[in-house]
């Protein structure tokens, strides 16, 4: 995967595309069901949800908690930790979480 410093829309829909086609090698009976978790409203969860993922905010100390400016900055999910991660993807079915 290529690394590039100004995320967008395509650069999620990317990724996204990637990891599914990666995922369907080990899971094959699995949907296609992808999760982007992120630090920033606006760079993360804003293209995650544009992009079609099931989006997951953890603030970070350097941003502090931001306050989504519109609909696309929402979230499906607000952790504080990311021990709290293993449980939601538990919760969604995510294979192989225990």
């Amino acid at each position: 995967m290529i690394i590039r410093p100004v995320k967008s829309r395509e650069i999620f829909e990317e990724a996204k595309r990637q990891g599914l086609q990666h995922f369907s090698k080990s899971f094959p009976s699995t949907e296609d069901q992808s999760i982007s978790v992120g630090d920033s409203l606006k760079r993360d969860i804003k293209f995650g949800n544009q992009a079609g993922f099931l989006t997951i905010y953890k603030p970070a100390n350097f941003m502090g908690t931001e306050e989504p400016a519109d609909k696309d900055e929402e979230p499906f999910f607000k952790i504080r930790s990311l021990d709290e991660l293993p449980p939601i993807l538990q919760e969604i079915g995510i294979p192989g979480i225990v």
